[in-house]
């Protein structure tokens, strides 16, 4: 997969690795984020306990440069794009819109559960680490 702006894959993995620890504690869908009692929150919020695929990405490159909302949101949306190539290479159901979206999307499908959202990070984690 080809670069996107200027953030390579080891920080796209960084990303991921962070955005899955955040997964691991909670999962969430119809919204990027929750807190401990079901209210939506903004996935930087500091009381989400529990994010949707793209929520955690969105949490973990804010996090990173809370500074720069802009330039964390380009990084998230590389993210994402990494993980909808993972998705299509798994034959799932997405749209044809942005990464964003279409994670959102998938993981609001009846279908997708926790461990679901898991298994697509571990597979894009494994896919950069086999790259050149």
């Amino acid at each position: 997969m080809s670069k996107t702006h200027r953030w390579d894959e080891r920080v796209v993995a960084e990303i991921l690795r962070g955005a899955r620890r955040r997964l691991h504690r909670g999962w969430t869908s119809g919204h990027q984020a929750r807190t401990r009692i079901g209210d939506p929150v903004p996935p930087e919020h500091p009381d989400a306990a529990s994010w949707c695929t793209f929520g955690a990405i969105r949490a973990e490159c804010l996090a990173r440069d809370p500074d720069r909302p802009s330039d964390a949101h380009l990084l998230a949306e590389a993210v994402a794009k990494y993980l909808g190539t993972e998705l299509r290479k798994r034959g799932e159901p997405i749209c044809k819109r942005s990464a964003p979206r279409t994670l959102m999307e998938w993981n609001d499908l009846p279908s997708c559960n926790q461990d679901a959202v898991l298994a697509v990070y571990e597979q894009t984690l494994a896919a950069l680490t086999q790259q050149p």
